[in-house]
Protein backbone atom coordinates (compact mmCIF):
# COMPACT_ATOMS: atom_id res chain seq x y z
CA UNK A 1 0.00 0.00 0.00
CA UNK A 2 1.55 3.12 -0.71
CA UNK A 3 1.32 6.55 1.17
CA UNK A 4 -0.43 9.25 -0.37
CA UNK A 5 1.30 12.85 -0.31
CA UNK A 6 -0.89 15.75 -1.16
CA UNK A 7 -0.25 19.41 0.28
CA UNK A 8 -1.93 20.76 2.73
CA UNK A 9 -2.31 24.62 1.09
CA UNK A 10 -3.68 23.22 -1.98
CA UNK A 11 -6.55 21.00 0.03
CA UNK A 12 -7.30 23.95 1.72
CA UNK A 13 -7.57 25.89 -1.36
CA UNK A 14 -10.15 23.76 -3.21
CA UNK A 15 -12.25 23.16 -0.19
CA UNK A 16 -12.55 26.90 -0.32
CA UNK A 17 -13.06 26.84 -4.25
CA UNK A 18 -15.96 23.96 -3.42
CA UNK A 19 -17.82 25.79 -0.77
CA UNK A 20 -17.32 28.98 -2.71
CA UNK A 21 -19.18 27.19 -5.64
CA UNK A 22 -21.85 25.52 -3.56
CA UNK A 23 -22.69 29.05 -1.71
CA UNK A 24 -22.95 30.31 -5.84
CA UNK A 25 -25.54 27.91 -7.11
CA UNK A 26 -27.14 28.01 -3.39
CA UNK A 27 -27.70 31.80 -4.55
CA UNK A 28 -28.23 31.22 -7.87
CA UNK A 29 -31.24 29.19 -6.96
CA UNK A 30 -32.62 31.71 -4.90
CA UNK A 31 -32.50 34.53 -7.13
CA UNK A 32 -34.41 32.64 -10.16
CA UNK A 33 -36.75 31.75 -7.16
CA UNK A 34 -37.38 35.14 -6.43
CA UNK A 35 -37.49 36.03 -10.03
CA UNK A 36 -40.36 33.58 -10.65
CA UNK A 37 -42.39 34.79 -7.88
CA UNK A 38 -42.20 38.07 -8.40
CA UNK A 39 -43.41 37.68 -12.04
CA UNK A 40 -45.83 34.71 -10.81
CA UNK A 41 -48.86 35.88 -9.31
CA UNK A 42 -49.54 35.42 -5.65
CA UNK A 43 -52.02 32.22 -6.35
CA UNK A 44 -50.76 31.32 -9.73
CA UNK A 45 -53.18 30.68 -12.18
CA UNK A 46 -55.63 30.53 -9.47
CA UNK A 47 -55.29 34.26 -8.55
CA UNK A 48 -58.53 36.53 -8.70
CA UNK A 49 -58.78 39.11 -11.33
CA UNK A 50 -59.80 41.51 -8.39
CA UNK A 51 -55.83 40.87 -6.88
CA UNK A 52 -53.94 41.49 -10.19
CA UNK A 53 -52.89 45.16 -10.12
CA UNK A 54 -53.38 45.92 -13.44
CA UNK A 55 -52.89 44.66 -17.01
CA UNK A 56 -49.65 45.05 -18.57
CA UNK A 57 -50.32 46.16 -21.41
CA UNK A 58 -53.07 48.59 -20.28
CA UNK A 59 -53.48 51.94 -21.50
CA UNK A 60 -52.36 54.35 -18.22
CA UNK A 61 -55.38 55.91 -18.53
CA UNK A 62 -57.61 53.02 -18.25
CA UNK A 63 -55.60 52.53 -15.38
CA UNK A 64 -56.56 55.47 -13.93
CA UNK A 65 -60.03 55.27 -13.86
CA UNK A 66 -61.86 54.39 -11.01
CA UNK A 67 -65.02 51.15 -11.66
CA UNK A 68 -67.57 50.99 -9.69
CA UNK A 69 -71.13 52.55 -10.27
CA UNK A 70 -71.21 56.25 -11.52
CA UNK A 71 -72.37 58.91 -9.47
CA UNK A 72 -75.90 59.37 -9.52
CA UNK A 73 -76.93 55.97 -10.68
CA UNK A 74 -80.12 54.20 -9.19
CA UNK A 75 -78.69 50.84 -9.46
CA UNK A 76 -80.73 47.64 -9.64
CA UNK A 77 -80.59 46.18 -6.25
CA UNK A 78 -83.13 44.79 -4.28
CA UNK A 79 -86.33 47.65 -3.85
CA UNK A 80 -87.07 48.08 0.14
CA UNK A 81 -90.58 47.12 0.91
CA UNK A 82 -92.50 49.98 2.09
CA UNK A 83 -94.95 50.04 5.18
CA UNK A 84 -98.16 49.91 2.96
CA UNK A 85 -97.50 47.15 1.23
CA UNK A 86 -95.90 45.05 4.28
CA UNK A 87 -98.47 42.50 5.66
CA UNK A 88 -97.34 43.28 9.24
CA UNK A 89 -95.12 45.58 10.81
CA UNK A 90 -93.52 44.67 13.51
CA UNK A 91 -91.03 46.49 16.27
CA UNK A 92 -88.11 44.94 18.00
CA UNK A 93 -86.58 46.17 21.24
CA UNK A 94 -82.46 46.33 20.94
CA UNK A 95 -83.30 44.63 24.71
CA UNK A 96 -80.84 47.32 26.57
CA UNK A 97 -81.68 50.12 28.79
CA UNK A 98 -77.84 50.51 29.76
CA UNK A 99 -74.56 50.68 28.08
CA UNK A 100 -72.73 47.85 29.08
CA UNK A 101 -69.49 48.96 29.05
CA UNK A 102 -70.01 52.36 31.10
CA UNK A 103 -73.48 52.05 32.84
CA UNK A 104 -74.99 55.22 31.72
CA UNK A 105 -78.72 54.90 29.76
CA UNK A 106 -78.82 54.51 26.46
CA UNK A 107 -80.58 57.21 24.18
CA UNK A 108 -82.95 56.48 21.48
CA UNK A 109 -81.23 57.08 18.08
CA UNK A 110 -83.29 55.69 15.57
CA UNK A 111 -84.81 52.13 13.91
CA UNK A 112 -83.27 50.23 10.92
CA UNK A 113 -85.92 49.53 8.41
CA UNK A 114 -85.57 45.15 7.39
CA UNK A 115 -87.81 43.51 5.28
CA UNK A 116 -88.01 39.64 5.23
CA UNK A 117 -90.01 37.39 3.50
CA UNK A 118 -91.66 34.98 6.32
CA UNK A 119 -93.69 32.27 7.32
CA UNK A 120 -97.12 31.91 9.49
CA UNK A 121 -98.38 28.93 8.88
CA UNK A 122 -100.32 28.03 6.71
CA UNK A 123 -99.98 31.61 5.17
CA UNK A 124 -96.79 33.55 3.55
CA UNK A 125 -96.68 36.98 5.24
CA UNK A 126 -94.38 40.01 4.25
CA UNK A 127 -93.22 41.33 7.13
CA UNK A 128 -91.14 44.86 7.96
CA UNK A 129 -89.49 44.79 11.13
CA UNK A 130 -88.56 48.16 13.00
CA UNK A 131 -84.89 47.21 14.49
CA UNK A 132 -84.54 49.31 17.52
CA UNK A 133 -81.08 50.94 17.41
CA UNK A 134 -79.35 52.99 20.29
CA UNK A 135 -76.51 55.00 21.55
CA UNK A 136 -74.67 55.05 24.36
CA UNK A 137 -74.29 58.87 25.35
CA UNK A 138 -70.81 58.83 27.56
CA UNK A 139 -68.90 56.31 25.16
CA UNK A 140 -70.89 56.73 21.22
CA UNK A 141 -70.96 52.63 21.01
CA UNK A 142 -74.07 51.87 19.29
CA UNK A 143 -76.25 48.92 20.14
CA UNK A 144 -78.76 47.17 17.43
CA UNK A 145 -82.12 44.48 17.62
CA UNK A 146 -81.53 41.68 15.02
CA UNK A 147 -84.72 40.22 13.77
CA UNK A 148 -85.37 36.80 15.14
CA UNK A 149 -85.30 33.73 12.77
CA UNK A 150 -83.64 35.96 9.91
CA UNK A 151 -79.81 35.27 8.97
CA UNK A 152 -78.28 39.09 8.77
CA UNK A 153 -79.05 40.67 5.69
CA UNK A 154 -81.37 37.88 4.56
CA UNK A 155 -84.71 38.13 2.97
CA UNK A 156 -86.13 34.61 4.32
CA UNK A 157 -87.09 33.92 7.45
CA UNK A 158 -85.18 30.57 8.61
CA UNK A 159 -88.92 29.41 9.36
CA UNK A 160 -90.31 30.15 5.40
CA UNK A 161 -86.34 28.40 4.06
CA UNK A 162 -86.67 25.24 6.49
CA UNK A 163 -90.81 24.88 5.32
CA UNK A 164 -89.75 25.56 1.47
CA UNK A 165 -86.88 23.06 2.21
CA UNK A 166 -88.81 20.65 3.39
CA UNK A 167 -91.73 20.75 1.15
CA UNK A 168 -89.20 20.34 -1.90
CA UNK A 169 -87.18 17.94 -0.64
CA UNK A 170 -88.50 15.83 1.23
CA UNK A 171 -92.05 15.64 -0.06
CA UNK A 172 -91.02 16.10 -3.67
CA UNK A 173 -93.20 19.23 -4.19
CA UNK A 174 -92.54 20.83 -7.16
CA UNK A 175 -90.69 24.38 -7.04
CA UNK A 176 -93.30 25.43 -9.44
CA UNK A 177 -96.12 24.20 -7.01
CA UNK A 178 -94.73 26.15 -3.80
CA UNK A 179 -94.36 29.16 -6.41
CA UNK A 180 -97.96 29.41 -6.43
CA UNK A 181 -98.85 28.30 -2.46
CA UNK A 182 -96.38 31.06 -1.63
CA UNK A 183 -96.63 33.77 -4.11
CA UNK A 184 -92.87 34.10 -4.01
CA UNK A 185 -91.54 33.88 -7.60
CA UNK A 186 -89.48 30.45 -9.28
CA UNK A 187 -85.93 32.43 -9.26
CA UNK A 188 -86.23 33.44 -5.36
CA UNK A 189 -87.09 30.12 -4.06
CA UNK A 190 -83.94 28.54 -5.80
CA UNK A 191 -81.76 30.93 -5.15
CA UNK A 192 -83.10 30.75 -1.24
CA UNK A 193 -82.10 27.18 -1.35
CA UNK A 194 -78.52 27.35 -1.88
Amino acid sequence: MSDLYYCKACLAKQQRINQLEWEKERLRRMLRDRKRSAEERPFGSATPSSMIPFKPNALAERQARRGGGKPGHVGHGRSALCEEKADGVESVSAGLETCPTCGVRLLCESARKCAVIDLKPPTVEKVLYRLERKVCPKCRRRFAAKAAGVLPKGLYSNAFLSHVAEQHYLWGVPLGRIEQHTGVGYGLLVQGQK
